[in-house]
């Protein structure tokens, strides 16, 4: 047994809107548009049996064709850093945040694993673009994802989405398509780590403080060391 497959989080600064097909309202309409052209309406059982068939067209319909899901910005008031390069850069990060998640809400359960794929790369992305406003010193660091990572996802994704939308499917597209996926996957993790080596100075500041805090403490005589006290 199956359980219903979840749409991701949208990445942060990102709502989801979902938008409904009219198709099912428009076939609940042809159901009238041909009782009045083809089918006799001479009773109210008639005319109750037309809307009855209206309304099980709509249901199934509604029942078929999925809502679409995309995803835009929160409206909010823009806010700068003061940094004139720092702004643009994070405006850059953000325009392919949009970009990855709308191809993310776009492949959806055609293609969930890419969809997921996507998902985490605009997440790490919008990581990414958090740590450098909290500490631009990282922002020389990120000069490779700035002008390779991002730019070569939403090209990817771009070639992925005219693919899928082409009627036939031959050898040369199935193995692009193909490709397309293992290098999203690829740069996904890559990304991830990435956004780990950006906290590699954090990580030794906080190992230091730890190692003079139990010094201290053994020194004090108290508790005999963290390390002693955590094994």
């Amino acid at each position: 047994m199956t359980s219903e497959q979840k749409t991701p989080a949208a990445p942060e600064g990102m709502r989801a809107v979902t938008k409904k097909s009219a198709l099912p309202i428009w076939g609940a309409a042809a159901v009238w548009l041909i009782a009045a052209l083809f089918l006799p309406m001479t009773s109210v059982g008639l005319i109750l049996l037309y809307a009855a068939i209206s309304a099980a067209v709509w249901l199934v319909l509604s029942k078929l064709i999925k809502p679409t899901v995309t995803y835009e910005p929160i409206p909010e008031e823009k806010k700068t850093t003061g940094n004139a390069e720092l702004d643009a850069k994070v405006e850059e990060i953000n325009e392919s945040v949009r970009k990855i998640a709308a191809a993310a809400a776009a492949a959806g359960e055609n293609d969930p694993a890419l969809a997921t794929d996507l998902y985490s790369i605009a997440n790490t992305a919008a990581a990414i673009r958090d740590d450098i406003i909290e500490d631009p010193k990282d922002l020389p660091r990120c000069r490779r994802l700035l002008n390779y990572y991002l730019p070569t996802t939403v090209k990817l994704t771009e070639t992925y989405d005219r693919l899928r939308r082409l009627p036939a499917d031959g050898a040369n597209i199935s193995e692009t398509k193909e490709n397309v996926r293992a290098a999203i996957g690829t740069i996904d993790v890559t990304m991830k780590k990435f956004l780990d080596s950006l906290f590699d100075n954090e990580a030794l500041d906080v190992a230091t403080d730890i190692d003079v805090l139990d010094a201290m403490l053994t020194r004090d005589g108290l508790t005999g060391g963290m390390t002693e006290t955590q094994s």
